[in-house]
């Protein structure tokens, strides 16, 4: 399952028009949003002040692009976002985003909604900025990076479900799953580490012999 990692930031500059100003961290990573989540999100459903994004409307790319809801009740929910695109985000809401409640939040250059023909020289470029591989990385992977950094910070099979928008418990127990192996690989540094702290401790207690030993020996 391929992740952009600690990437999330830099690959950014793949948002069309972002060399007009600082780029904005996307939503994809942080909030664990599909590119038509995102791309269909609009400004009334950011409560910026609240950090939270309400995911009820979509885009599908049938040929035209069409706004509808998400096809499952679970889809339907409030994701928290992280205090820390909260700033980029506003900014980018007043200076770049569709005017009026029910404009999109992200759009294109000229103001049109975005589509994955006009965002993929972005994102290569973005890529290859970030000293990452093009054709192996691709938007959706921010979403796979947000989950497994949401399942690492410790949530819950239900806590994981609910921000995913899954019903099912199978792609959430993948996540879980995987932060198991990242705990078993945690503890068996930790066991390595530990093992040649007790080897350091004995060979300096073989160098260094207590007083007396020779005398007490020798009697």
């Amino acid at each position: 399952m391929p992740q952009a990692g600690g990437q999330g930031g830099s690959v950014a500059d793949a948002r069309p028009g972002a060399r007009r100003r600082r780029p904005v961290p996307t939503p994809h990573a942080p909030a664990a949003l599909a590119a038509g989540r995102a791309n269909g999100a609009s400004a009334a459903a950011l409560d910026l002040d609240g950090q939270t994004v309400r995911i009820d409307e979509t885009v599908y790319e049938l040929g035209p692009l069409v706004k509808g809801t998400p096809r499952s009740e679970a889809s339907k929910r409030r994701v928290v976002l992280p205090g820390l695109i909260i700033p980029e985000l506003r900014a980018h809401v007043q200076e770049y985003s569709a005017p009026g409640p029910a404009g999109f939040v992200f759009v294109g250059v000229k103001g049109g909604q975005l589509r994955r023909s006009n965002f993929s020289k972005h994102w290569a470029r973005a890529l290859d900025k970030a000293g990452l591989p093009i054709g192996e990385i691709h938007v959706h992977d921010l979403r796979h990076t947000g989950n497994t950094y949401a399942a690492e910070s410790g949530a819950s099979l239900g806590e994981l479900m609910n921000r995913m928008g899954h019903s099912s418990t199978r792609a959430a127990q993948v996540y879980l799953h995987a932060r198991r192996e990242r705990d078993k690989e945690i503890a068996s540094t930790l066991d390595k580490m530990a093992k040649r702290e007790l080897k350091r401790s004995k060979k300096k207690g073989a160098r260094k012999k207590p007083k007396g030993t020779a005398e007490a020996s020798g009697t």
